[in-house]
């Protein structure tokens, strides 16, 4: 088949107006079922958070089978492409995605020696000449640029959105997030609990053990929070001395198992023998208008708790 240069002109040029992957991919896919003969098409991304390949959008390819396949860092195909060079595999190999074939080609999609993942292509009958494989490596190049830049507005909107210091979400991240938290849990009708926590007379802390070791509680503050706290859970810090968790699917009950838990762990470092924190939980309720007022109230709540004389934890109900 001759390859189609205006048409892919086209398609490169739709490339530069939009910046959603998925779309991108389409649109790329399209060009490429218009320029091969093939019988299951599928491309494999990397997750950054889970470090796993899966699939990302297919043809002639099962539900079932792109829920439930994916790749590690540890899988031989893995491995091989990590060599950076397309498989040209017959029917012998031992590779095999969900059908039968004739031929297989694997194409790595990568940028800087990282691998981002690959594109799979095969036939039930025949094989791909070598100027299928030239032509086929355009379009993967074309994917992995596209795949990096997508990967690198990620990266950059992370680090726009984390507290320098503590690596958590920043004040603007976390309210952000937590609006369409609350917007989901409206609209399905779903349990959502906010807790803040603020460390008490912090000015007074920094003034007693320096601004350095005041650095390194609040680091340490935030690993506690991250590491006991479930992934699709959010953590933010607020102000130099509040700290604010999102908790969806949760009902109050089961939040303050985890809230005591946290606090718990955090009252027994060394630099908290001597000062007071105090959380503040509060359960998404039809009274509350929307998340600034929502979090607000659980601050005061916090606040309230580092004044009581006993338990530090306030149930704000409204």
């Amino acid at each position: 088949m001759i390859f189609d240069q205006n048409k892919f002109c086209n398609m490169l040029e739709d490339l530069l107006k939009y910046k959603h992957l998925e779309e991108n991919l389409s649109k790329i896919v399209r060009d490429i079922e218009s320029e091969f003969e093939f019988h299951s098409l599928g491309i494999f991304l990397k997750n950054l958070k889970t470090l796993t390949y899966r699939l990302k959008i297919s043809r002639n390819i099962s539900h079932a089978y792109e829920k439930n396949t994916w790749f590690t860092e540890d899988d031989s195909l893995i491995r091989e492409l990590y060599a950076f060079k397309p498989l040209n595999l017959n029917p012998d190999s031992s590779y095999r995605f969900e059908h039968d074939y004739s031929n297989l080609l694997v194409m790595p999609l990568y940028n800087n020696y990282e691998l981002l993942g690959f594109l799979f292509l095969d036939r039930q009958y025949d094989n791909y000449s070598k100027a299928d494989i030239v032509k086929l490596k355009i379009f993967t190049s074309v994917i992995s640029m596209v795949v990096s830049l997508v990967n690198q507005r990620y990266n950059i909107e992370q680090m726009t959105d984390l507290d320098e210091l503590t690596g958590i979400y920043n004040c603007h991240a976390f309210y952000d997030r937590a609006e369409k938290m609350l917007s989901h849990a409206r609209r399905y009708q779903r349990d959502l609990t906010i807790a803040a926590m603020k460390i008490d007379n912090f000015e007074n802390i920094v003034r007693t053990i320096g601004k350095d070791n005041t650095d390194d509680l609040l680091k340490n503050l935030a690993v506690i929070l991250k590491n006991n706290l479930r992934e699709t859970d959010l953590v933010g810090r607020l102000y130099r001395d509040t700290f604010a968790i999102a908790m969806p699917e949760t009902h109050e009950n089961i939040s303050l198992i985890a809230v005591y838990r946290i606090n718990d762990k955090i009252i027994q470092l060394p630099l908290m023998n001597h000062y007071r924190i105090g959380w503040g939980i509060l359960e998404k309720s039809s009274e509350i208008s929307d998340i600034e007022d929502y979090i607000n109230k659980t601050i005061e709540a916090a606040f309230e708790s580092t004044r009581k004389g006993d338990d530090n934890i306030t149930v704000y109900r409204v």
